[in-house]
């Protein structure tokens, strides 16, 4: 008898173990894993948080990227709420998940164009997961406290009212990968994605340049044309961060000795995009090419003895081409 009752205790814990998985193979009983982890990263105290909206000096970002399988044939409706994406860490503070994308959580700017920027798909934004589709890359943030972070931290994701989808996914401190800026996280992806991503950025570099150029008095202002300037070469050739800083400005992933952005392989960055993100592409490479030409066509236009009325209106088609590329590609990561 007691044997019976272990047997059906312990198949009784088999069957109510979710079909969660890892992607170092680490998965739980059943079979096929419906949702693989690709990573939880947490970031470190690198980046200056202190103006983003939300997030207190003790907290910081913890991002888990995870790929959802779906079923051959059944559908499954994703949970639409906070509460139904989670993570407990060390057994004891449990955060829901922020949308990035909206809703009635205070957000800030660098992790919501971080998220625009990845392309991933927002957790409360899954709805519907059809039977027999190709599998969906996730995203799901968290802002936690720096203290629950450590080498010995234990972390439990968990999904619930999910349907099928629904688990959890446990991590040791040796699988929460620190990191330093956003972008670091890409590493999990193929080459280039990170060039790709950071069009968003780019463009949103451009549309404020070109904004606060029309704002700010045009060529006859000097100021104008220097702040205008450095923002449009930094969009088109610089190596830039796929999210923004707190106050919606560029940030450069690596600086050169004059304090401006190191610059980029602007064929390879244009090559990255129409691999991974075709639908933007020729948009991409009017961001990447024609802000330098902008900066030569209306530097001789702020030069009396240069000015012409074709370097005028040359300079003009320009920033309209490149303000409709810029809303072009702030359309596909927003919408």
């Amino acid at each position: 008898m007691k044997k019976m009752l272990a047997f059906l205790l312990t198949l009784s814990m088999l069957l109510t173990l979710s079909a969660c998985g890892k992607a170092d193979g680490g998965q739980l009983e059943e079979t096929p894993a419906r949702v693989v982890s690709r990573g939880l990263f947490v970031l470190d105290g690198t980046l200056d948080f202190s103006g983003e909206d939300g997030l207190s000096d003790r907290e910081t970002y913890l991002i888990h990227v995870y790929d959802i399988l779906p079923d051959e044939s059944q559908n499954g409706e994703m949970g639409q709420f906070s509460s139904s994406y989670t993570v407990t860490l060390n057994g004891m503070n449990t955060y829901e998940t922020i949308n990035p994308r909206g809703g009635y959580d205070l957000l800030g700017t660098a992790i919501n164009s971080f998220v625009r920027a990845s392309r991933y798909a927002i957790d409360r934004n899954l709805g519907t997961i059809y039977g027999g589709d190709d599998p969906i890359r996730a995203i799901s943030v968290f802002r936690v406290n720096r203290n629950d972070i450590t080498e010995d931290t234990a972390a439990a994701f968990t999904i619930s009212s999910s349907g099928i989808y629904d688990c959890t996914l446990s991590f040791q401190g040796s699988e929460i990968r620190t990191v330093s800026c956003f972008d670091d996280v890409f590493a999990l992806e193929e080459e280039g994605y990170q060039l790709a991503a950071s069009m968003y950025a780019r463009a949103k570099a451009v549309k404020n340049a070109l904004l606060y150029f029309q704002r700010n008095g045009g060529v006859e202002n000097e100021v104008t044309m220097m702040v205008t300037t450095v923002s449009l070469l930094s969009a088109s050739n610089g190596e830039l961060s796929a999210a923004l800083t707190p106050d919606g400005g560029q940030r450069f992933l690596h600086q050169n000795a004059e304090g401006g952005a190191t610059e980029i392989d602007r064929a390879a960055a244009a090559a990255a995009v129409e691999k991974f993100f075709p639908e933007i592409a020729d948009q991409a490479k009017v961001i990447l090419e024609q802000g330098p030409v902008w900066v030569e066509q209306a530097s001789l236009c702020a030069d009396s003895a240069t000015w012409t009325e074709e370097n005028q209106l040359a300079a003009y088609n320009t920033s309209i081409a490149l303000s409709n590329a810029a809303d072009a590609i702030i359309g596909f990561f927003e919408g």
